[in-house]
């Protein structure tokens, strides 16, 4: 009788443990974020015949994870972009080039498809959001976007892992009303596909 006692108690503490350990797992993740940044200058080349330089974005993600292969996060990117006249398109040849700031802002539902045997995941994410660009002549605009994701994650400890993805920043683009307004589609209203290749630390905590 004894012996069922004890072995009847032993399994009852592994079951609490083993549940506190599973309720303490790090949930919560923090990501700097650090990558390059193609706007989809289409329009503005056929418009202007003036072309949006590849560039560096930096941001973050903040996000939490409700079960073991889904999370919510959200996120934020900046990238300073420059302008330069188009190559092969011709357009004003007294046009003034003006840089602009792309600010990028969404949401997203992360899936991961882990594997028994290999600690790196495979990463699918969806989401939406808004693209505001901000040139330094002329007011702001700010479009409606849908973001998908495809990438990786690898656990480098229990507490960090890297993280790596490409992101297309699908944006609902609207013409302008006036001829003052600023608008990555300055003729008619677009659907831009503005892509994103990053990389980023994830840093774990409860």
């Amino acid at each position: 009788m004894r012996h069922a006692r004890w072995w009847f108690g032993s399994l009852a503490m592994t079951a609490v443990l083993a549940s506190t350990a599973a309720a303490q797992a790090p949930r919560f993740h923090v990501s700097p974020t650090v990558g390059f940044f193609l706007f989809d200058d289409d329009a503005i080349t056929e418009a202007g015949g003036v072309e949006v330089e590849p560039a560096v974005i930096f941001g973050a993600r903040f996000g939490y994870a409700f079960a073991r292969s889904w999370q919510v996060e959200g996120g934020y990117g900046y990238a300073p972009l420059s302008t330069e006249p188009a190559q092969f398109q011709e357009g004003d040849p007294e046009l003034e080039l003006a840089d602009l700031d792309a600010h990028v802002l969404y949401a997203a539902i992360n899936y991961l498809l882990t594997y028994a045997e290999n600690p790196t995941a495979f990463l699918l994410s969806a989401g939406g959001g808004l693209m505001i660009l901000n040139p330094e002549v002329g007011d702001s605009s700010t479009d409606p976007m849908i973001d998908f994701g495809i990438g990786f994650t690898h656990p480098l400890s229990d507490r960090i892992s890297i993280r790596g993805e490409a992101r297309d920043h699908m944006v609902f683009c609207g013409a302008p009303d006036f001829n003052f307004e600023s608008s990555a589609c300055p003729l008619d209203d677009e659907t831009l596909h503005n892509f994103e290749v990053s990389a980023s630390l994830q840093f774990w905590f409860y």
